[in-house]
């Protein structure tokens, strides 16, 4: 019966000397996609986000998609939807969660008796104004890594990217 501890050390250990280098993990294919970078920094501004969430009481889309109501008084759900680049039964539970919070409000559209437009209350308003500067902060410390320049530049090469 063999008494040795299992340690993460000893599995290390373990690994190295059947593999060779236990900390060593071959990733050049993966460097070189864009793929991969865009999930990893995507998922450090969730994660940053996420830690943020309890003072910002709103999560990522559901505040992209306040800031465009907002701003655009009457905009349709499919124009936000698009706008956002949600397919329009993923924009739904959205829409709810921001009407049954009191941020949100249906109207009338102006052009298309059918339609309805989308308001913010003045509750959604106000959180949005306020929730602007605080979004842009946790943003930049997640990318802090970069400088002013560099964070500038990338937006512009995501924009271009995503157009």
């Amino acid at each position: 019966m063999n008494d040795r501890v299992v340690t993460p050390r000893s599995i290390a250990a373990h690994v190295e000397a059947a593999c060779g280098d236990s900390t060593y993990v071959e990733s050049n294919e993966l460097q070189s996609l864009a793929t991969y970078w865009l999930r990893r920094v995507a998922r450090r501004l969730a994660e940053a986000h996420a830690r943020s969430a309890p003072q910002l009481h709103v999560k990522p889309y559901e505040f992209a998609a306040l800031s465009l109501i907002a701003r655009n008084p009457g905009i349709t759900s499919a124009q936000v939807s698009l706008a956002l680049g949600m397919r329009r039964p993923n924009f739904v539970p959205v829409l709810r969660d921001l009407e049954s919070n009191g941020l949100v409000e249906r109207c009338a559209h102006a052009d298309d008796g059918r339609a309805k437009g989308l308001v913010a209350t003045a509750a959604g308003a106000e959180k949005a104004v306020r929730l602007a500067p605080l979004l842009r902060h946790v943003e930049a410390d997640a990318l802090s890594a970069l400088s002013s320049e560099e964070s500038k530049s990338l937006l512009a090469l995501l924009r271009k990217a995503a157009s």
